[in-house]
Order: C-alpha cells, then structure tokens, then sequence
C-alpha cells in the first residue's frame, strides 16, 4: 500500500487533519520483522499509530491543532521509544516429563534352610518424571542452557516431588559445560553409567524390577537382596561436567564434590573432602561402536575401608540389521586391606521384529573374590504405540551367592508396564 493508499484508508475517519508514516524499518520483535509507525491528525490532538504484524497501539499526545511539528525529529523520537531492545529474546522454555507405571509379581527365597519363597504382586511407579529445559541463544554459537526435574510418583496419593538433577550451563561448537546436580538426563552427565547403559541394552529404560545397570555405586558390604548385578554411579551433587561431540568421537566428563553439602560462603564445610572424577569416551564407525571409562575417588581424611577407590570398564556394540549385540567389561577395586577387586561383565542383545516393536534379553555376571558373586538374566518384549508411549513384559531372574555361609538369595520377577513421554 503507497502513502497515498494509506492516507484514504485513514481518511474515512471524521475530523481527520493529516495522516503519513513517519517511521518505516525492520524490527526483529515482531513476527514479520517490520515497525510501521503512523501519525495522524484529529482535531486537537495527534495520534501515533503503529502496525507491526497485524497488531496495533496508539498513544495521544499534546500536540495542538495547527502547531508546526518537525514530523522528522518525532519519527527519531518514536524510532527510540519503539526500538528493539538491546537483547532481542530468543530464549526457549521447554516443559517434558514421563509417565511410568508396571504391574510386578516378585518372587524371593533367601536360601535359609527351612525357609519358603515368598511372593506377592504390586503396583509399582517407575521413576515418573516432570522436568524443564532452558536454553537462550546469545549470539555467535554460543547458548546458556540449563533445567530442573523432579521424581513424581503415578502409585499413590500423598507422595512428595523428588529432585532428580538441577544444572546451569553453557553450549557452543565447544561442547556443554554443565554445572549442579547432574545424573545423565535433561542435558546433564553420568559419564560411566550412561555409557554401560548403552552397552548393556535394556527395552525398558532401568527401572523397578527391570533394572540391569543400578544407579548407586557397589560396596561390598552393603548389596541388597535386589540390587542390580552391575552398578555405575548415575546421580553426583555439586558437580561440573563435560560433554563434546568430535566426528564419531563423542566424551563426557564429570567432577564431583561428593562431601557433605555446605553453604555458599563457608571455608570451612566437608563438600571438598571426597571427590569423584570420571570420564567416558565412545567412538562410532559404521555399525561398531566402542567406549571405554574411568571413575576415581579421592578423600581427604584417610580413606574408609571397603570404600571404592577406582572403576574402569569397556564396551562394545555391533548392529546387523534389525540384531544389535552388545558387551560391557567392568572392574572395580576398593579401599582397605585385603579388599577384593570386583569384576562385572554384561552381554545383551535387541532384536526388531517391526519398525516399532522388539525384544531385549541380556546376562550379568559379578565376581567378589571370597564373599559375594551375582548374577542376573531377563529378556524384555516391547511394543511402541508412537514415538512416546511403550508398551512391554518381562522376565527378570537375580541370584546373589554369599560364599561365606553357601547361601544363595533368589529374586525372580514378572513385569507388564506401560511408559509415556512427554
């Protein structure tokens, strides 16, 4: 539309004096980019109109009818009082979650001479989520990123919201560099227990009596009748982390303050005296896929025994077609004398039967030379309904053998669950 246009548009308003634009430029505000300011004349007063993407303001002002106006340094004038801000906004508020719910029947006989299986069946919530994910672009390839998620629970009334991870952080050509309560999700790291997820396959994403990699580190002393057979430390406070992708070389890093808590100010708190640093580093090449990492404790006051000291482990996995097999290798040694190493060896594999469904079966093994060795075997079928919902049953079977005593502990479970992202 030329001036001319707009000047009879305006005109079929009555007592209409003058009517031009006096402001025309690009504005990144606005969905079309452009700010078109308008100034028109009514009786006594002027109005400035504005129209940018279809929507329109107006402000009167004091202006008196027949005053000469230098229409130039007004448009300069609103051209500052419409300008885009200083820092456009292009930041991005994303809301997700999971909803996560099985049914199990759980069968244990604790291998006590004289004693009988027990069994009973229950509704159990799988690690249900809700979280938010941050990210600001600022410019130059460089975002601020960050989030926050908390546990929900989808089984009972009553039941409190959990922390999960809470980070800030900052991404770029770089990489991420992350900082806060951090456990592999919403962008943060776990460098050694993401990568034995990937390398220990599971259709059922860890959870509940389906678990095949535990999220808390192992301590010989304290393993409970239920625990995975392999655990790699998932969730570290007070931690800094890495991620980068290279190529097909993708690394995570992680460093953890891994003490008590302690409040911003103090120099004299514990959060420092023990620290674990680990990092993970996969490289893919066609269909193989390889990784390797190593998780360090260091403490400050002496170290307590049977506390672990240092994890290393390898993995491997190779898909044919619709078959991936997988391998995972992993040592553990500890603090004190006469600790023994632990060793753990997972192989798994995932076939698919259709685009959206599957089966997942795998095998576990770990050693404590002279007190504890376990192992545990399940399979898993799956069906997906769309990208979010998951359907799936499975079997699950955990021994823990306690050489001491010859007394074996036998978990068996069935599971039917039902899992929605969003």
């Amino acid at each position: 539309m030329g001036l001319a246009d707009k000047r009879a548009a305006l005109s079929v308003r009555p007592g209409l004096i003058w009517a031009d634009v006096v402001v025309q430029r690009q504005n990144p505000r606005f969905l079309n980019g452009q700010l078109i300011i308008w100034l028109v004349g009514f009786r006594d007063n002027v109005y400035i109109v504005s129209r940018a993407s279809g929507n329109c303001g107006k402000q009167s002002t004091n202006i008196k009818k027949g005053e000469y106006m230098n229409k130039k340094l007004l448009a300069a004038t609103l051209g500052l009082a419409f300008a885009a801000p200083a820092f456009a906004d292009s930041s991005s508020v994303v809301l997700y979650g999971r909803l996560h719910q099985a049914l199990e029947l759980n069968s244990v006989d604790t291998g006590v001479a004289g004693g009988d299986r027990t069994s009973d069946m229950n509704l159990a919530g799988y690690s249900s989520r809700i979280g938010v994910n941050v990210k600001e672009d600022l410019g130059g390839g460089l975002s601020f990123i960050g989030g926050y998620e908390w546990g929900t629970n989808v089984e009972a009334a009553g039941n409190t919201i959990a922390g999960r991870n809470a980070f800030v952080g900052m991404a770029g050509s770089f990489g991420r560099v992350t900082a806060g309560i951090q456990d592999g999700g919403n962008g943060t790291v776990a460098p050694l227990y993401v990568q034995a997820s990937k390398y220990h396959l599971n259709g059922q994403n860890n959870a509940g009596s389906l678990t095949n990699i535990g999220s808390a580190d192992f301590t010989p002393a304290t393993p409970g009748a239920t625990d995975a057979v392999i655990n790699r430390k998932q969730r570290a406070d007070n931690s800094l982390g890495y991620a980068g992708s290279f190529g097909g070389l993708n690394v995570t890093a992680r460093h953890s303050m891994a003490g008590a808590n302690q409040a911003a100010g103090s120099a004299t708190g514990t959060e420092n005296d023990v620290t674990l640093s680990e990092a993970a580093v996969d490289y893919k090449i066609g269909n193989l896929e390889i990784g390797g990492g190593v998780a360090t404790y260091r403490y400050e006051a002496p170290e307590p025994a049977g506390s672990i000291d240092n994890v290393y482990q390898l993995g491997a996995k190779y898909t044919f077609g619709a078959l991936s097999l997988a391998g995972l290798y992993g040592s553990s040694s500890f603090n004190g004398a006469g600790q023994a190493d632990r060793d753990d060896f997972g192989v798994s594999a995932e076939y698919k039967l259709t685009a959206n469904a599957g089966i997942t079966a795998s095998y576990g093994d770990a050693e404590l030379s002279g007190s504890r060795d376990a192992n545990q075997a399940q399979v898993i079928g799956y069906y997906d309904f769309s990208k979010r919902t998951r359907a799936y049953a499975g079997l699950n079977r955990t021994t823990f053998d306690n050489v001491a005593n010859a007394a074996e502990t036998d978990v068996q479970s069935v599971v039917m669950g039902l899992r929605h992202n969003f």
